[in-house]
């Protein structure tokens, strides 16, 4: 009788600690906020934020001014097409190197692993930024899935 009382209260705890746990998670799930949009990472912080929240007009307002910038709803509907790669990665900001109107802001993807048993994965590359006439830092290419391969065409020499 003894070991069933201590028995149930181990399994109360364990319970109660699950429950902790999982009310944590949920409430501070979307907690994170925007931050500010006067440096090359900050964009690209917010685009991923963006992105991550599915706030694909505020992510798409990122997008460097140019004559190859693909429609708003092209955009979305990439991304939605995406999206299950976009939920398997997570991203890591490194330096930024600022030359000028451009700046490269070194990334690290960390792809999720495809089973129980499997590794995950990192893989490095950098976004690049260039500053528009108002003086505010856009995304004018971002390593794939977080950018879609139609968007900004590589132009060819004339």
């Amino acid at each position: 009788m003894k070991n069933d009382r201590f028995l149930m209260m181990i399994i109360l705890s364990v319970a109660a600690l699950v429950i902790a746990a999982l009310a944590l998670f949920f409430i501070r799930r979307d907690d994170q906020q925007y931050g500010p949009e006067d440096s090359p990472e900050g964009v690209v912080r917010n685009y991923l934020l963006a992105l991550q929240k599915g706030d694909y007009e505020r992510s798409y307002a990122y997008l460097a001014d140019d004559d190859n910038k693909p429609a708003f709803d092209d955009y979305q509907n990439d991304l939605l097409v995406l999206s299950r790669e976009l939920a398997n990665i997570s991203v890591q900001l490194g330096e930024t190197n600022q030359t000028g109107e451009k700046a490269l802001v070194n990334l690290t993807l960390i792809h999720a692993a495809g089973g129980p048993f499997a590794d995950s994965w990192r893989e490095t590359n950098t976004a690049l930024m260039v500053k528009d006439s108002t003086g505010a830092w856009k995304i004018a290419r971002m390593p794939y899935p977080l950018w879609g391969p139609a968007w900004y065409p590589v132009k060819s020499p004339d």
